[in-house]
């Protein structure tokens, strides 16, 4: 039960920073600034599942809180929607396309660049 609360109390902290990182972020640099957010938390959370969180010198609860809070605050998918329904709004079809193609696909690849790195980091 503790372990549980704990894990539950790191993901709400964590989030509240990854959240708060982003809006700062979208706030100063607009969908670039989003976009990066979500290159970061997609880089992250590929190349720490790989690398970083198969230590066991950190603890569960913690991996918990970086991958769900942190990551998932970071990178959660409601401003990617504002932005595109704001674009399809007011009927801007290139930065519709542009977000979503940016979005999805940049994302796959930086999740590919990640999983890369990360493994040749175990092999090497």
């Amino acid at each position: 039960m503790v372990e549980h609360v704990k894990k539950v109390s790191l993901i709400f902290f964590f989030a509240g920073l990854g959240g708060l990182l982003r809006q700062l972020v979208v706030l100063q640099f607009g969908d670039i600034g989003l976009l990066g957010c979500n290159y970061v938390a997609v880089y992250g959370l590929v190349y720490s599942t790989h690398h970083l969180f198969h230590s066991k010198s950190i603890s569960p609860s913690l991996k918990v809180g970086l991958s769900v809070g942190f990551f998932g605050g970071l990178s959660t998918i409601a401003p990617i929607f504002m932005a595109l329904a704001t674009a399809l709004e007011q009927g801007d079809w290139w930065r519709l396309i542009g977000l979503m193609v940016c979005h999805i696909l940049g994302g796959y690849l930086v999740a590919l660049l990640a999983n890369s790195r990360a493994l040749k980091r175990e092999e090497g």
